[in-house]
């Protein structure tokens, strides 16, 4: 009796453990399957989006879904990037000597600090701008620039290529025209393009090529640093004898699209027809500076008759430039 006693007490035991259990799995079970629909109906809130109208060529209701992506998977998608990007950074080369040299002319070096130094050119010209031209032969050799081209104390010239005749004369010493005219010369072949080409003779008792030759000098930024450098260096003394600088620039193959040709003194009447035999058929423009006050008035007017006729015959320009006190 005892023994059945317990025994149904077990079995009453193992049944009320056993509807418990059903219990909790029961509920367990339906609050699963409310989140998960109360997820989905979040995850649906969010990610569809219902609009009216579109852009002008839609019409009516339009249900534009979203790619959802788990922060896991983001995660690691942004790890990656960070791995890839470390690993592909590029290394900096060490820079070249060329590099630095324009490092230090595009920080002021030594030219540009003792150009700004100058004194500023005053190129208010005394007998205006005179074109040796018209306007219907197209020889007038200046006016305005397109593309490449140059400008020398208010001249501008046409073209990639061009000579400077430079006096270097004793008396370009006075009144600091040697200082203007070096930085008048510095500022022009800075201001050409690097594709242009240029050839600088300075000329005293003869001629003097500015680099020691007589050659075509591409206008790249390394070229200008070592020209300006060069220009820097240039000292006045001698007479006024241009000739031979003429000689020199009109040997030169090619020939330059234009000449600048620059005096402050007197020089022999003989250079106007013989810069007219070395120009040829097929003219080069040369364009005639002077440069302050020449002497008395008589020899002033020769001095200007005689560029004026240089640049007649070869289809350029006149300018009378005064210099800065």
């Amino acid at each position: 009796m005892h023994d059945h006693t317990e025994t149904a007490s077990r079995t009453s035991e193992k049944g009320a453990q056993g509807w418990l259990w059903f219990r909790r799995a029961t509920f367990v079970g339906i609050g699963a399957s409310v989140m998960v629909h109360v997820v989905a109906l979040l995850i649906a809130a969010v990610f569809t989006v219902t609009y009216e109208g579109g852009d002008a060529g839609g019409s009516g209701a339009e249900t534009v879904d979203f790619a959802v992506m788990s922060e896991a998977e983001l995660a690691e998608m942004t790890d990656d990037a960070a791995r890839v990007s470390a690993t592909h950074a590029p290394e900096l080369a060490s820079p070249s000597l060329e590099d630095i040299e324009l490092v230090s002319e595009q920080d002021g070096g030594e030219i540009d600090a003792l150009m700004q130094e100058m004194v500023d050119l005053d190129v208010s010209s005394g007998g205006g701008d005179i074109s040796t031209g018209s306007l219907n032969d197209g020889t007038s050799g200046g006016g305005g620039l397109s593309g490449d081209g140059a400008s020398f104390f208010g001249v501008e010239a046409q073209g990639s290529r061009f000579a400077y005749i430079v006096d270097r004369s004793s008396s370009m010493n006075s009144g600091g025209k040697m200082d203007q005219t070096k930085a008048e010369l510095a500022r022009s072949i800075s201001a050409m393009s690097e594709s242009g080409e240029v050839c600088v003779v300075l000329y005293s008792n003869g001629p003097s090529p500015l680099t020691g030759r007589v050659k075509w000098y591409q206008t790249d930024k390394r070229t200008k640093i070592s020209l300006r450098r060069d220009i820097m260096d240039v000292t006045a003394n001698g007479s006024t004898q241009p000739l031979g600088a003429f000689e020199m620039i009109f040997k030169m193959r090619p020939r330059p699209d234009a000449i600048y040709f620059m005096t402050d003194g007197e020089f022999s009447d003989e250079v106007v027809g013989a810069v007219r035999q070395l120009n040829g058929r097929t003219k080069v423009p040369v364009h005639c500076i002077m440069f302050g006050d020449i002497g008395n008035a008589a020899i002033r007017a020769q001095v200007e008759n005689r560029l004026r006729d240089i640049a007649r015959d070869s289809g350029g320009l006149y300018k009378h430039v005064r210099a800065s006190p």
